[in-house]
């Protein structure tokens, strides 16, 4: 059984419809396959989030009935389902695209409770320009339109689903006084990112992190060369250019990290940093 054989059988076994001649290969092939499994989780814990919050609303007769009879008469234009997110909530994925969930004790994030006292940001649509992806990705969290779906109880148990479930190198700061939200990984034209979402008080810090490898050999993401050559001379580089935000860019092994927030950047030093 394939990724998308496996994927396609995930709704019909949340459901309880899926054949019992077949579970011991779909369990077989989950057992094996991180991303699978991690997909599988996210629909699962989703489905229980769904159940839990909100209330069943049954639908006129009439209107069931001329659905049915629509579902009936369409054939599918697709192979694959999309995510169970997208089809319910309809929200935007990340902008960088292809969150991936970790295998244990996972739930489902969403920011109700950010802050909205955050001036809009107007950044150049999405492209190859990694700091573009920064403050879009920062914008869309404290906006709350995009939502990062998966959240872990503490930074260790997120070190860990880095190290284990994706074999991503991630860095996670100290972050003295402050409360860590979530953590996920995800990928754009193949190149691998780490985003991590933390908040003190009503301030949000989100990071973003990718291999410096992954820059050189793919090219399908970048960075401008001045903000890397500061980032290589400095220990920490700030770009400024933003009125009202702090951009933080620096080097750790083999990372290039990037940090975004509303605070100034002495005080985003202090987070990030035990000195």
């Amino acid at each position: 059984m394939n990724c998308n054989e496996v994927l396609e059988l995930i709704s019909a076994e949340l459901d309880g419809e899926l054949d019992k001649e077949i579970k011991p290969a779909f369990y077989n092939h989950l057992s094996k396959c991180a991303r699978c499994k991690s997909e599988f989780e996210l629909e699962q814990i989703t489905k229980i989030f769904i159940s839990k919050n909100l209330n069943r609303t049954f639908t006129p007769s009439h209107l069931r009935n001329k659905i049915i009879r629509q579902i009936e008469t369409e054939t599918k234009s697709y192979s694959q389902k999309d995510s169970i997110l997208s089809r319910i909530f309809n929200l935007p994925r990340w902008q960088i695209v292809t969150a991936m969930a970790g295998s244990a004790a996972v739930i489902i994030f969403i920011l109700l409770t950010l802050t909205t006292n955050y001036n809009k940001l107007n950044i150049a649509p999405i492209n190859n320009n990694l700091i573009h992806h920064v403050y879009n990705n920062f914008n869309g969290i404290v906006d709350q339109k995009v939502i990062p779906a998966i959240a872990r109880g503490n930074p260790e148990s997120a070190q860990i689903y880095f190290n284990r479930d994706i074999n991503f190198p991630a860095f996670l700061p100290p972050m003295n006084n402050c409360k860590f939200l979530g953590a996920m990984f995800s990928e754009y034209a193949n190149v691998g990112t780490a985003h991590l979402v933390y908040k003190n008080n009503d301030e949000i810090i989100y990071i973003l992190e990718v291999t410096l490898d992954e820059l050189k050999n793919h090219r399908t993401l970048s960075v401008p060369d001045d903000i890397l050559v500061e980032a290589k001379k400095s220990k920490i580089y700030f770009d400024n250019r933003l009125e009202n935000y702090s951009l933080a860019v620096w080097l750790h092994d083999s990372l290039l990290c990037c940090a975004i927030t509303q605070i100034d950047n002495q005080k985003l030093i202090s987070y990030l940093t035990n000195n």
